[in-house]
């Protein structure tokens, strides 16, 4: 049996019954997430279907609305505002067209950020570094806080040792 998230059922407020909800919707993909609210909320699964119905039966009417509104916004001289739309509706779509330019403004922001890293490619820190190979037969001198004896010789059995060779 698949658990089940309604407000009878948990004593969650609202908003965090929205948030799960949300959450099972991302996380289960879409035909997934179908059958569950088939099975766990017929009604709400019923008007999701009515919704989808309406939208494509009007698809061809709600595309030439937002073209017809689109183009008045963007040549005022050419195109005027439709008259037989409501002025909630040129709001809310006045709205949307205002989030979809954020939206796209902060991708362009965000590609440009992306690309600048990309061009990053030396280790600034260590870029000026130049490594002077060891080889085996000259052992590197240094002075010893132990005493004469005491000598480093390069370790030749590493890794790091072959892949300088």
């Amino acid at each position: 049996m698949e658990p089940t998230i309604s407000a009878s059922t948990t004593s969650l407020p609202p908003s965090e019954l929205d948030i799960h909800q949300l959450s099972l919707q991302m996380f289960m993909g879409k035909t997934q997430y179908q059958k569950y609210l088939a099975k766990s909320n017929p009604q709400s699964f019923k008007e999701t279907q009515r919704k989808n119905e309406q939208m494509k039966q009007h698809e061809p009417q709600i595309k030439s609305c937002i073209d017809s509104i689109l183009r008045a916004y963007i040549h005022p001289e050419t195109y005027s505002m439709p008259t037989n739309l409501d002025s909630n509706m040129i709001d809310t779509f006045t709205t949307f067209v205002d989030k979809c330019v954020l939206h796209f403004e902060k991708l362009r922001a965000t590609e440009e950020y992306q690309c600048s890293d990309d061009d990053d490619d030396v280790d600034t820190m260590f870029e000026n570094i130049h490594e002077t190979p060891v080889t085996p037969s000259q052992p590197a001198k240094s002075k010893s806080s132990w005493g004469k004896q005491i000598t480093k010789t390069p370790i030749t059995n590493t890794l790091d040792y072959y892949m300088r060779k």
